[in-house]
């Protein structure tokens, strides 16, 4: 059955302020580097050192930033028409689900980059208590307006309600 909606969580999910420093300090200790660490290693004959620390400096961050998008990718909200099915992990897969009839309330925190990246999170309650916490999704305000067309109406609410 394929999911009437499916909340894909943002890519700027990772990018944290110390995390681009990091980034930035390492991608620029590679000009002093290669400015007077040449001749250095070369007097020294570890031609082979110096490619090596030149590689691990440049190659490190981008390969954690693909690692961190592999797992950003990996996490996401599907709605159906009966039931919420929370999905993460890379390698060890895990699932949340819950009976969706419908959504009584809708709460959304924007930090401000968010703003600035279209990211929010969103919070979704189905059954009078806060079920879900769809984090750092992306276009917030779509989630929204879906979840606005599948709330529960008063007289609705009042049929699950009679016994």
């Amino acid at each position: 059955m394929k999911p009437n909606y499916i909340a894909k969580t943002s890519i700027w999910r990772n990018l944290r302020l110390w995390k681009l420093l990091l980034w930035l300090l390492m991608w620029g200790a590679i000009v002093p580097l290669f400015l007077v660490g040449w001749d250095l290693f070369v007097d020294l004959g570890l031609e082979i050192v110096f490619f090596a620390v030149a590689g691990l400096l440049f190659f490190i961050p981008i390969i954690w930033f693909l690692i961190m998008n592999l797992i950003v990718k990996n996490r996401y909200l599907e709605f159906y028409n009966d039931k919420i099915i929370q999905h993460w992990g890379v390698l060890n897969k895990q699932e949340n689900s819950a009976i969706f009839i419908g959504t009584t309330a809708t709460n959304l925190k924007r930090p401000f980059r968010g703003r600035i990246f279209n990211y929010g999170h969103v919070q979704i309650d189905c059954a009078g208590k806060w079920d879900f916490e769809a984090r750092f999704v992306k276009n917030p305000y779509r989630l929204i307006r879906y979840l606005n067309n599948k709330a529960i109406k008063a007289t609705k609410a009042g049929k699950f309600v009679e016994i």
